[in-house]
Order: structure tokens, then C-alpha cells, then sequence
């Protein structure tokens, strides 16, 4: 196993754990409790959690958690959906919430990471291994997870070779120009999945997820999430947000051994094309039906 040259470092750094939440009743405590262990010692971890358009106890459940456990806060910003219609823009705004409080809160003026989550249980799989990992070298300004299964997070996923593109602009333009063509998707998308084992050398990358990344403080300062594009098209919001990063010289990999999921329903190969092709073409459905 690989030396982790840096632990160091992360045994006395700061570090403050933030993501956007609905809906998630079911899985936010047990979410917290993985990230907790996971992360291991540490100077201190702090959470701020920052809730939308909730239809289930979310909100009564992060109450609670505020009571639990030390450094916890959330955010609650009642229905967006109607002032912003468009999932990716209403993430956007969500996360720009904690960009503001990292960027002007106190509370987080000695923070050095921040690890941004998803809390729908993709993050069940990650431990204080796959974690520490990251601090086998010190020349990263943000490192995004992998899965043991296929990597998914084609959306924000920005790579020169691998996903130089948006595959769902990429997809409506295709289908204009060829509207017979039946692979437009294998072409573009479904080609490019592919499993990344843990023994790869990390993958620098213009934009990335994946559910889970670990980012230098420095990255939030004069940085901000956008979930639309100039023609009001959905964008990834990851997307802007990490090329403005790579466009000021920062460093930006997926670590292989940064594990935060195992081969579940949703990465078995057989599931994983069947629901992704589902989850693909209702998201077309409903982009056309906008048009």
C-alpha cells in the first residue's frame, strides 16, 4: 500500500463538509456518520448543509442533527422550484449558498478543505483509507472520487480526450442533423463509460464529481456556481465552476483509490446501462418537450 506522505497535513487541517439537500430523510444522518469516520482525525470537521424543496422530514431531521453534533449547520431555503424551474439552476443557487458563507461566514475563516457531498447514499462506500488517500501527494487543488463500478458522473465530467463535451447538447445537436441515427448515445456517451481501477495513476481533468471531491479552501474565493448556459440551456454546474479553476492554473484530478461507491444496482454493468439509458432519455423527453 502507498505511503501517505502528507497525513500529516491532513491530521491538522480544518475541514468543512457542504452539499445541497432534499429530500433525504432516509439517508443524511447515516450519510454524516460515513463522512465523520471517514475523514478520521482531524483538527476539527464542521457541516453545512444547505436544503430546498423538501416533501419529507428532511428539515426535522437536520434540525436534530444541529442539536447532536458539534460544528453542524443547515441552511434551509423553503421551494425554489417555482423561481427556478431548471434542476441545474436551482442547485446552482443552493450551492452558492455556501459559497457565500465560506467566502464571508467567520465561522470558517480557518478552514483548509472542503469536501463537497451528495447525501442521497452514493457516499456509502467511502472509508478513512480511500480518504487518506488523497494524502499520498500534495500537488492537487481539487481531487474527485471514483467507484469500484463504472465511473457514472458523465455530466460533470470535462476531460480532453476522454468527455471533451456536454453529451446532452452534444446529443440534441446530433439528432437534429441525423434524426434517424439510432447510436447517437452509444457515440457519445455510453463508448465513454468505462471502469477505473484503483492501481491508475490519477487522472488530471478540467471538471469532475462523481458525488464526492475535496477541494482547497482557495477554490471558493471569487468562484461561483452556474447552472445554465448563456441560452438558458442546462449546464452541469460543476462544470463552470471547475474550469474557471483549471483556467486559473489549478490542479484538478479524479483519485482512483478514492473510493465512495461499490458495485451497487446502479453500477452492476447490466443495471447500470439499462438505468442510465432510462434516466438518459427521460431527461431528453423532457428537454424536447421544452423546446
Amino acid at each position: 500500500m502507498t505511503k501517505n506522505l502528507y497525513i500529516d497535513v491532513k491530521l491538522n487541517s480544518s475541514f468543512l463538509v457542504v452539499g445541497t439537500i432534499k429530500n433525504c430523510e432516509k439517508f443524511v444522518k447515516k450519510n454524516i456518520s460515513k463522512l465523520q469516520s471517514s475523514i478520521g482525525q482531524a483538527k476539527n470537521i464542521h457541516f453545512l448543509l444547505i436544503e430546498s424543496d423538501s416533501e419529507d422530514n428532511t428539515v426535522g431531521i437536520l434540525n436534530k442533527l444541529t442539536k447532536e453534533i458539534n460544528n453542524f449547520r443547515y441552511i434551509s431555503l423553503g421551494s425554489l422550484i417555482n423561481k427556478f424551474p431548471l434542476r441545474t439552476d436551482r442547485i446552482a443557487f443552493c450551492r452558492n449558498k455556501y459559497v457565500k458563507e465560506i467566502n464571508k461566514n467567520d465561522k470558517y475563516k480557518n478552514i483548509d478543505y472542503i469536501i463537497v457531498a451528495d447525501f442521497d447514499d452514493v457516499n456509502n462506500h467511502l472509508n478513512k483509507t480511500s480518504f487518506e488517500s488523497c494524502w499520498e501527494r500534495n500537488d492537487w487543488d481539487m481531487c474527485s472520487a471514483n467507484q469500484l463500478g463504472p465511473y457514472y458522473d458523465m455530466f460533470a465530467l470535462r476531460h480532453n480526450e476522454w468527455m471533451p463535451y456536454d453529451y446532452k447538447i452534444q446529443y440534441k445537436i446530433l439528432k437534429k442533423k441525423k434524426p434517424r441515427y439510432k447510436r447517437h448515445l452509444h457515440d457519445i456517451l455510453y463508448s465513454k463509460v468505462k471502469t477505473i481501477p484503483t492501481v491508475n495513476e490519477w487522472i488530471e481533468v478540467e471538471s469532475s464529481f462523481g458525488g464526492l471531491a475535496i477541494y482547497k479552501k482557495k477554490c471558493f474565493y471569487k468562484n461561483e456556481y452556474v447552472g445554465l448556459y448563456n441560452n438558458g440551456e442546462e449546464i452541469c454546474e460543476h462544470v463552470p465552476f471547475n474550469q474557471k479553476l483549471r483556467n486559473n492554473g489549478l490542479k484538478l484530478f479524479i483519485n482512483p483509490r478514492l473510493i465512495n461507491a461499490k458495485h451497487t444496482e446502479h453500477t452492476e454493468p447490466a443495471s447500470f446501462w439499462k438505468l442510465l439509458r432510462r434516466k438518459i432519455k427521460k431527461i431528453l423527453y423532457t428537454y424536447s418537450k421544452d423546446e
